[in-house]
């Protein structure tokens, strides 16, 4: 939903909201959490992290050992601290060809927990009757920040020479397409050259005061501090990114962890993965169909 542009509309992001909460409701039902309050053991263990060791993310035997040397005893008896027994084929509740409908339980499961999130963008243009689909299950997709950025140095004249004047035959560059929101495909109308940062220019200066100080090392002075003017945002196209949901005109909805990757509560990738499963509306499976 839009924030810092006034005056745009909201009504096609609060229906896409409300679409969403719909479907969230009937999987989260009226009911409290069965972890509310969470209790600290025993670790959720079908295709989570604490896993680690077990059937569903196995490991070498050297490690697996190494993993085990570290557990305490009472932690081994008790089982708290292992969301699977440091065994090679310890099964473990989730088999290693697990079927889609069993990892969307497994999503729906780790959102009833609060360990993954739903992360909605609209645009302001956005309809319900969006064709072919209104929605697409997402992932983060593929933004670069390229921002001119510019040394100061304390003394003007330990500056070395400019850089800023674009170079001739930039061999680092690229030929961008225009893509607008709201188009399928980017086109070649209004395509821009963005240079790679005068990198060519760079190197060959570089190569250039090498050459005449006969090989040697060329000391240079430390800058005092960095300016970043203002730059481009580049995409590139990645499957079921959300940026590119977004130029398509579909509203993205992307499922997220909420542990970082590894923590005992994160997912394993085939979950994660599945959560990519869309029905004809492009809204995850896992969420519409509990």
């Amino acid at each position: 939903i839009p924030s810092r542009a006034p005056g745009l509309p909201l009504h096609g992001p609060l229906a896409a909201l409300q679409l969403v909460l719909d479907r969230v409701l009937k999987v989260l039902g009226p009911s409290p959490a069965v972890n509310c309050p969470r209790a600290h053991f025993p670790f959720p263990s079908r295709g989570r992290w604490s896993a680690l060791g077990g059937q569903q993310l196995p490991v070498d035997p050297a490690l697996r050992d190494s993993l085990a040397a570290q557990t305490t005893e009472y932690a081994a008896a008790d089982c708290w601290s292992l969301g699977a027994p440091m065994t090679p084929n310890a099964s473990d509740g989730m088999p290693v060809a697990a079927a889609p409908h069993e990892l969307q339980e497994i999503l729906r499961e780790a959102f009833r927990d609060g360990d993954v999130l739903l992360c909605l963008h609209v645009t302001p243009n956005w309809t319900p009757s969006q064709a072919p689909q209104p929605f697409s299950s997402t992932r983060p997709g593929v933004l670069w920040h390229q921002q001119p950025v510019h040394a100061s140095y304390p003394h003007p004249a330990q500056a070395p020479g400019s850089i800023e004047d674009p170079p001739q035959g930039d061999l680092w560059g690229r030929s961008l397409p225009l893509h607008r929101i709201g188009e399928a495909q980017a086109s070649s109308q209004g395509a821009s050259f963005v240079p790679q940062l005068q990198t060519a220019r760079i190197l060959s200066d570089r190569a250039a005061q090498g050459a005449a100080a006969g090989g040697a090392t060329v000391s240079r002075p430390v800058p005092a501090a960095f300016r970043i003017g203002a730059g481009t945002i580049l995409t590139d196209a990645s499957a079921r990114g959300d940026v590119d949901a977004i130029f398509a005109g579909r509203a993205a909805l992307s499922t997220l962890q909420t542990w970082p990757h590894s923590h005992a509560f994160s997912l394993l990738d085939r979950p994660m993965a599945e959560a990519l499963r869309e029905d004809a509306q492009g809204l995850p499976v896992w969420l519409t169909r509990p």
